[in-house]
């Protein structure tokens, strides 16, 4: 056999025929359609499950929300950001005091514009 056979075999193994409504999974990431019992996508290795961090159930990654529990599985990186610095006190206030600065800032380039007009 040689690795031209080989590699066409190997590729027919991981393709769905999506004609025959073989059931798979859908990666996120590329589309590909995998086989129900892949881990990974055959085409660029993105995860295909996520574990529900509630009810540790297997779920596609396709799913925003949980199929047992309905809980949500993943959020935005913001949300998340937020969500872990909330824990911790100092990253609470550190988090204040920039938000207290920058309205401050605001406030003072505004009085400054409004000089600089009146002054003209």
């Amino acid at each position: 056999m040689t690795s031209d056979q080989h590699e066409l075999e190997s590729q027919a193994q991981t393709v769905i025929d999506r004609t025959k409504n073989q059931p798979g999974v859908l990666c996120p990431r590329c589309n590909h359609l995998n086989y129900l019992d892949r881990e990974e996508c055959a085409r660029c290795g993105t995860a295909l499950y996520v574990v529900c961090p509630r009810c540790k159930h297997r779920n596609m990654r396709v799913y925003m929300r949980c199929q047992k529990c309905r809980k949500r599985l993943k959020g935005g990186r913001l949300f998340n950001f937020r969500r872990h610095h909330r824990r911790s006190f100092l990253h609470r206030t550190g988090w204040l005091f920039f938000q207290i600065f920058l309205v401050l800032l605001g406030i003072a380039a505004v009085l400054a514009i409004i000089y600089l007009i009146y002054r003209l």
